[in-house]
This record gives C-alpha cells, structure tokens and sequence, in this order.
C-alpha cells in the first residue's frame, strides 16, 4: 500500500513540473503586453449634487419647485417658490456659498421657505464650484541645491568610520568552563603556582561582518527639466478655469434675473448672498449701479449680504465694488474671529468714506440655533426688506 502511494505521488509531482515548464516557455516565447496607463478622472461634484437635489425633492413631493434655466452654454437647476400671503412684494435672489447648493440646510434653506409667508417669492440657483488653487511647479534648481545640502558632511563620514572600525576591533570573551557542582570535590592541595589560568578566548571571524558601504559623496542628481512648456500649459489652463468660472456665475446670474422679471413677472428685486455668494451678489448689483443715472431715484434693486468672503484672484476688487454699489445695503455678521471682524470694520470705514448713505452693518453677538433655522437672523432680514424694499403689485400694460 505503501510502494503503491508512493508511486502516484511521484507520477503527480512529474506532471506538476511539466506543466510549470511548459508555462514558462510559452511565457517566453511571448512578448510582454503593456497594460494602459489608467487615466485620472476627477469626479464631478456639481453634477451629482444636482442629481440628489432633483432626488430629495422629489422624495417629499416638491419636484414643482425645480426650475431648469438654460444660459445658452449650459443648463443648471434654480428652486423657486411663490408667495404665500396674498400681499406681494417681490421677489428675493438667494446665492448660496461655495461648495453648497440651493436647499442648503444652513440658512438658506431656511430663509427661501421663510420669506414666501410674507410676501416675498424666492429663487436659489446653482452656482459654480470655484476651481481649486494652482500648484507651480518645483524649480529643478532648487531642488539641486536642497539635494547637495543633505549630503553627508566629510566630519560625519569620518565619524562613522572610526566607529565602525572600532566596531570591527573589539573581540567577545568567553568565561571559562563552569564545573559540575554534582561532581565529588577533590582534595585541597593549596593554591597553584605553576602559572596563570589560561582564558580561553575565540577570535571574531571576519566572514560574520558585511564588508563596509562605499563612501556616499552626494546624492543623486535627478534629471533636470528644462522644458517650461508643461509649466506654462498649467497656468495657463488655471487662468482659463478662473475666467470660464467668473463668466459662468456672471451668466447663471443674469439668466435668474430674467427669469424673475421676464416670466415670473418680478420687478422688485432683492439678491441675497451668504459667504462666497456674497461676492457674487456685489458683483452683479454694482455694475447694475453703474448703469443706473444718479439723478433718478432707485427703485426695484436692493442687496443683502450675510458673513461675506471673497476670492480676490478670481472676483478682484469686491471693496471696490462695494464703493459703487448706490442701492439700500444690509450686511449681517454673525462670526466674531478676528479676521472677520478686522475686514467688517475696513468695508464699514470704505463705505463711509464713500458716503453711501443706504449702507447699514448689523453684528448678531448669539444666534438663537446656531446652523439651524436662525428664525432671527430671518427676521432681520424681512424687516430691513419690508422698510427698504416693500414693494406693491401693479398691472403691465400691454
């Protein structure tokens, strides 16, 4: 039984090798097939809010307040709700921050289903992502000069060197043979005196030691790059995403006035920003104020902005901006860091110096729910409307 196992596994281990020379050849017969470099793909993060806003909408039965607005380049999703009082007034712009979108639950959301209770019809939109910061590249010189300054210094090599070398002499010792304590012991005869106890002592074998590292004089240099092209193609392509994105907010913009004014009927018109959708409202009501002649009084614009921040590479100027905005002007704060408070003070000093009468800056110190509702902060906002900004509905004539 035994000679018999034997034999199968012996037959079993022949075919196992055959087969694993037979594989290798083959693989060696053949040519190595590269695999495709895999591309980079970033997500497209606008885009998917959009197909969960349309989701979650639609979950509670409210797909009615989706508008689809058309730019001419590009379509995006405004939500717009009518008013609910009876007694219009007119109609609020809501721009939401950066990296938000029209429902967002902070303030925005909020405030675009608050306002329709008291007169006020409301439309959020979607507004770009604002394109992320350039990344120059590395200069190939400096990085020379940080490689030549990481090299070993000749005093540390020496010191290595003599430590090794130290290392390599020193020699392990032995202790001598221990004796059986089982053993019978002899008789005492005094002490000897026919010489010292050798010790026995082994010499290191120089085979245990690996040969010393050659000395490492610098590191290596890496390939120098003296093609700027790939350099100037990537700012370039920054500066291209920073004007495709001022221009696409510019447009996304304008084509929501329109559509209030043109199929909502709105002319009384109020745009609100909160963070970076701040510097979009400034934005689009200051060049409105330039084409607006000072000798009449201003009717149907106002402007609202809460906690604002800007991007000065993408929308220079804003400070400036805000010097030509001649509108009824609210900012809200409600952050109280240090930076926020030092440029709050800057813009109020700008627009005084300006004399812009209409501007008005108002502090929250405590919010009522913080992230929440800020049914506040709301009220706030429909009181400076109903002073600056009440508007009474008329008929168009045909």
């Amino acid at each position: 039984m035994t000679l018999r196992n034997g034999h199968w596994l012996i037959t079993a281990l022949l075919l196992i090798f055959s087969s694993a020379n037979t594989c290798a050849e083959e693989e060696e017969g053949e040519a190595p097939v590269e695999a495709p470099a895999a591309q980079r793909q970033l997500p497209d993060v606008s885009s998917k809010q959009s197909q969960y806003l349309e989701k979650h909408m639609g979950l509670f039965n409210r797909e009615e307040e989706l508008t689809l607005l058309n730019t001419g380049s590009e379509e995006f999703f405004g939500l717009f709700l009518s008013e609910r009082s009876g007694n219009p007034n007119g109609a609020v712009l809501i721009l939401h921050d950066n990296q938000q979108h029209g429902h967002w639950p902070e303030l925005v959301a909020p405030l675009r289903e608050y306002l329709p209770d008291y007169g006020w019809a409301s439309l959020t939109l979607e507004l770009p992502d604002a394109p992320l910061p350039f990344i120059p590249a590395r200069d190939a010189s400096i990085s020379t000069e940080q490689q030549n300054s990481t090299a070993p210094s000749e005093a540390q090599e020496q010191t290595s060197d003599q430590a090794t070398a130290e290392d390599e002499g020193t020699s392990t010792e032995t202790p001598a043979e221990s004796t059986d304590d089982t053993s019978e012991p002899e008789d005492n005869q005094g002490p000897d005196t026919s010489g010292a106890q050798e010790v026995n002592t082994i010499e290191p074998d120089e085979e245990e030691y690996e040969p010393a590292l050659p000395r490492l004089e610098k590191l290596p240099e890496l390939p120098a790059n003296d093609d700027t092209s790939t350099t100037l193609a990537s700012e370039q392509d920054q500066v291209d995403a920073e004007q495709q994105y001022l221009q696409s907010g510019r447009d996304r913009i304008k084509t929501a006035i329109e559509y209030l004014q043109q199929q909502r009927g709105q002319l009384n018109l109020a745009v609100v920003g909160v963070g970076q959708g701040a510097a979009w409202a400034i934005d689009y009501v200051s060049r409105y104020s330039m084409q607006l002649d000072p000798a009449e009084e201003n009717k149907g614009m106002v402007i609202i902005t809460v906690d604002p921040s800007y991007q000065e590479n993408i929308i220079p100027g804003h400070e400036q901006q805000m010097t030509d905005i001649s509108v009824p002007y609210l900012e809200l704060l409600t952050q109280e860091d240090a930076p926020s408070m030092f440029f709050a003070k800057r813009r109020l000093g700008k627009m005084k110096n300006a004399k812009r009468d209409g501007y008005r800056q108002i502090r929250f110190t405590q919010l009522a729910n913080p992230g929440g509702n800020n049914h506040d902060l709301n009220r706030r906002i429909r009181g400076w409307l109903k002073t600056n900004a009440g508007g009474t509905q008329v008929k168009l004539k045909d």
